[in-house]
């Protein structure tokens, strides 16, 4: 039996301790054959059903006169239903709703896609259910019944957010740069890496501007140069590293900033070479971080043997960015064979990024360096 109560008929709900004290009187009940399930509508959820609770008839004691009128006011409607107590999944205790206030388990369904996730070594047909926000359960062949919404995903991939480590999103201050959603969330991406877009004169637009109104979540490569990627080619002397700064921003900002990064242009990298990857690295080391080094320079100032001066540098978990380049500073000897300080950096676990970037990767770079392991 279902009893659809309007709101001047809810004789009492308690919300204390996470629902658990959650009390209705005044309904016939069996207390050793049924059980109540109290569906409820709450105004602070705009059009949405939600489970409250189940239990026992029970009725109030004490002075909850006060507290009974500031719930009223936030409860629109409820459904009492009284059940079987040999009725016990949530999935057969919906049947007993009432048709026209039909509740589902689930607020959305993706069905039939090929589920890839490898950090639980899941590769599988399945369905993924969603309630409340968040991921309710995994599993073949949920039934389409138990959800408001279906989505198929039949012949689509289904994977957990991509994270992209490196992206330019210092939207309207770095020319280059694109709103963070744009990369982020409307690729499919919830997480991404600004890839040193800012230097410490400017990153405080980054929790200030970027980072509030965006979706994705954003962690940022701190650049080597206080001024970041504004104007390029960047470094043009050392008047534009300041250290002290640099070390005062990344304790201002520990969640947020991951790493420092450094671009292989420019005047100064073209003058004074691994001394410049040496500072990077020695302010990174400082506080436990990464770095992330792009190779290749279209201007061609850079020295192209530089990058095989600096990789003995480079340490587990540091990135080194457009790895097939076809620019000068690229993996590849004169004669085609990828350069051993490459293959080594990578099996000594130096990340390796490929990040298409513009004008940053070239085909030709790419199939011999693939066809060579790198």
């Amino acid at each position: 039996m279902a009893i659809s109560t309007r709101k001047d008929e809810l004789i009492a709900i308690s919300n204390t301790y996470g629902y658990d004290g959650l009390r209705l009187a005044g309904f016939p009940l069996d207390e050793s054959q049924h059980r109540l399930w109290i569906f409820y509508e709450y105004s602070m959820f705009v059009n949405k059903t939600m489970l409250m609770s189940q239990g026992n008839a029970q009725f109030f004691r004490g002075n909850d006169a006060q507290y009974r009128r500031y719930l009223a006011n936030k409860v629109c409607s409820a459904h009492v239903c009284i059940i079987p107590k040999s009725v016990n999944s949530l999935k057969d205790v919906l049947r007993y709703t009432p048709s026209e206030r039909r509740l589902f388990m689930y607020d959305l369904l993706i069905k039939g896609g090929r589920v890839i996730d490898p950090a639980q070594n899941i590769d599988d047909k399945l369905d993924i259910a969603i309630s409340g926000g968040k991921i309710a359960t995994v599993a073949k062949d949920i039934p389409s019944s138990e959800s408001q919404r279906v989505v198929d995903a039949s012949a689509k991939l289904v994977t957990p957010g991509l994270i992209d480590v490196h992206c330019h999103v210092f939207d309207s201050i770095h020319k280059i740069s694109v709103e963070p959603d744009v990369a982020g969330v409307k690729q499919g991406v919830t997480t991404l890496g600004d890839g040193g877009s800012a230097g410490e004169a400017t990153f405080a637009a980054f929790p200030k501007y970027i980072i509030p109104p965006s979706q994705t979540r954003i962690f940022c490569f701190l650049h080597l140069c206080s001024f970041g990627l504004i104007p390029e080619p960047e470094l043009r002397d050392w008047d534009e590293v300041n250290l002290e700064a640099i070390a005062t921003t990344i304790e201002s900002h520990p969640d947020l900033i991951k790493g420092v990064k450094l671009r292989l242009v420019g005047n100064l990298v073209a003058r004074d070479g691994v001394k410049v990857v040496e500072t990077q690295k020695k302010i990174a080391k400082q506080f436990g971080l990464p770095i992330m080094i792009h190779i290749g320079d279209m201007d061609k100032q850079v020295s192209p043997t530089l990058t095989q001066e600096f990789l003995p540098l480079m340490e587990p978990g540091d990135i080194l960015s457009h790895i097939y380049t076809g620019n000068f500073g690229n993996p590849l000897r004169p004669d085609g064979t990828v350069l051993p300080e490459m293959r080594a950096a990578m099996e000594r676990g130096v990340i390796m990024d490929t990040a298409i970037g513009k004008n940053n990767l070239n085909f030709e770079v790419a199939r011999k360096s693939l066809a060579q392991g790198l």
